[in-house]
């Protein structure tokens, strides 16, 4: 969406009031990034795995990691950042310990990411989608080759797992995987909320663990005061029609099973299943970055049983 010569003129007077005050009148509070080319933050993300039972989840497992993020650009609608996993801490088990999840650990690492966030669009894309494509792929290759050699595949069942993982890594379903850590962060920035009333947002939601994008209502809550006169904090909870997120699982496996010259799913094979998702944020409206959010995401199925999945961030 490109900026209106009318927004174009109002976004300069919105920067000098969220420099200066946070806010815009009494009401509005604007979060605009104070930031400029070669600052950096410094993040600690916690990712929560799970599972839902009897509607309720159960958290099995968390991987703690240290984010940096650099400035690159950022001008009146847009921020570029360039993002690096500095340290990863994987949880205490078997899964962890195997040499697959080591060395695909190790790679992550060296994984630099330039993600650019709009923040009138609200999307996220990778700046260097090339270079992080070629890191997935050998990370992708390694784990092949290494569970290849453990369950002794053949020479035909390993050239079946190439093919059937190049056909998935798409430009699609990588950058939206692989987005998904820093956009959690960043999809904060930009927004104007009300402290006297819901803010309502319409934007397109990633459903995990496939990646695949639905429409979806996200409700902000009125913000309410902070630790201190420049904190704020801020809850949202976001809507999908799970018919419409139906419809979208469906047609994301129709083109996942052409891709891979296998038959459609039939209609009934996909079931309705509830999607909850809920952030919580505390927000520094002088520097316009969030200080802390936490993200968690529930799927549920008729018998309230599903996945959970959690993200957290705070900053260092």
């Amino acid at each position: 969406m490109k900026t209106t010569p009318a927004s174009s003129r109002l976004l300069p007077v919105l920067l000098l009031l969220a420099m200066t005050a946070g806010a815009v009148g009494d009401d509005a509070v604007v979060l605009l990034p104070q930031l400029k080319a070669g600052d950096t933050l410094t993040l600690v993300m916690t990712k929560s795995l799970g599972e839902v039972r009897n509607g309720k989840p159960v958290p099995s497992k968390s991987t703690v990691s240290t984010l940096e993020g650099t400035v690159l650009s950022i001008k009146e609608s847009a921020i570029v950042m360039r993002w690096k996993i500095t340290e990863i801490k994987l949880p205490d088990d078997a899964g962890s310990n195997h040499p697959v999840t080591k060395a695909l650990a190790k790679i992550a690492q060296e994984i630099v990411a330039e993600v650019r966030f709009d923040w009138q669009s609200r999307e996220a894309s990778l700046e260097n989608f090339d270079q992080v494509k070629e890191k997935i792929d050998e990370a992708l290759e390694l784990a092949i080759t290494l569970y290849g050699k453990e369950a002794k595949w053949d020479d035909e069942k390993m050239a079946s797992a190439r093919k059937v993982i190049k056909t998935i890594a798409t430009r699609e379903t990588v950058e939206t995987l692989m987005l998904n850590d820093f956009k959690g962060y960043m999809t904060l920035l930009g927004t104007t909320l009300s402290r006297t009333k819901t803010t309502t947002l319409e934007i397109q939601a990633t459903v995990p663990p496939l990646g695949f994008k639905v429409p979806a209502t996200l409700q902000w809550s009125p913000a309410s005061a902070g630790d201190d006169a420049t904190q704020v904090n801020a809850n949202a909870k976001q809507d999908v029609d799970t018919e419409t997120m139906r419809k979208a699982h469906l047609e994301f496996l129709k083109a996942q099973a052409a891709n891979l010259n296998r038959p459609a799913p039939d209609e009934d094979t996909v079931r309705k299943v509830k999607l909850d998702k809920t952030i919580r944020a505390s927000l520094d409206v002088k520097r316009g970055i969030p200080l802390h959010v936490k993200q968690t995401e529930m799927t549920t199925d008729f018998w309230g049983s599903g996945e959970y999945w959690s993200l957290e961030y705070v900053l260092k």
